[in-house]
């Protein structure tokens, strides 16, 4: 089971963005709210860590904020899967939201 908070930003210009955690607790992806100059949509920006690494991996942007929430479930489940992803060395909790 995974449990999504959507986090109050600390700065008035940060977009919306959600955790989603275990139930232990552990913080196991993010999505994040922004917005591709010279686009009027929204993108959602879906930021998994690996279940045995612990390393941040950046998929894919959508505009469809369910869509990234399961598709973080989906890198969860299986992250060898996952095609087209960034993998980031470990960093704060939630990168981009000091």
């Amino acid at each position: 089971m995974v449990t999504i908070t959507e986090v109050p930003p600390r700065r008035r210009y940060q977009r919306p963005l959600w955790e989603l955690r275990d139930d232990g607790g552990r913080l196991v992806g993010w999505v994040r709210q922004h917005v591709i100059r010279g686009s009027s949509s929204v993108f959602y920006k879906a930021i998994g860590v690996h279940p045995q690494t612990g390393e941040h991996v950046t998929l894919e942007s959508s505009t469809d904020r369910e869509e990234r929430f399961a598709c973080i479930l989906s890198f969860l489940a299986n992250p060898e899967s996952v095609r087209g992803v960034h993998w980031h060395p470990r960093g704060p909790a939630v990168a981009g939201h000091e």
